[in-house]
């Protein structure tokens, strides 16, 4: 769904989109170039909360927004459109460090790499068509959010269709 080409169909349907960008749809480095003003203290982050079913209020990630011009071939037609991205990282889900005890290794510890790569958990881009003023990061995090929810509750039904017996 990701795919730019994929993206600029959609567009030029005129309909929208939201999904989260992959690693493989992000240059080597550009999370990290978004990330910087972040780190460096430029950048504010919008707190992002979500109300659940019990009424109850709770900040779920920070993030921003930003704007920038695309453009793909579509059937033989170029389209150009503004894409909103949704930069934003969970507030309540730290970064989980797994460790297990395995026989005797002999290594070497890129520090500045394991430092980096905490650094980068928890970090996605969403990208959509919508203006900001239609779908602001909060309604984009929240509507992407909910939408596990829908797919789970389709498949609690599939799983309990009868099933046909032959005889």
């Amino acid at each position: 769904m990701a795919v730019i080409a994929t993206r600029g169909y959609i567009e030029a349907g005129g309909d929208y989109y939201l999904c989260p960008l992959p690693a493989t749809q992000l240059a080597t480095g550009e999370l990290e170039s978004y990330l910087e003003p972040v780190w460096a203290g430029n950048q504010e982050l919008t707190s992002i909360e979500y109300t659940y079913p019990n009424g109850e209020k709770k900040e779920i990630a920070l993030g921003y927004c930003r704007s920038i011009p695309r453009t793909t071939s579509v059937n033989g037609s170029e389209v150009t459109w503004m894409e909103q991205q949704s930069i934003r990282r969970y507030g309540d889900r730290p970064a989980r460090v797994i460790q297990s005890n395995s026989v005797q290794l002999s290594v070497t510890l890129d520090e500045a790499a394991v430092t980096n790569a905490i650094r980068m958990m928890g970090w996605r881009v969403y990208v959509t068509n919508q203006p900001q003023e239609a779908l602001s990061l909060d309604s984009a995090v929240v509507a992407y959010r909910e939408e596990y929810l829908i797919e789970r509750g389709f498949r609690c039904c599939l799983n309990k269709l009868p099933t046909l017996v032959y005889l």
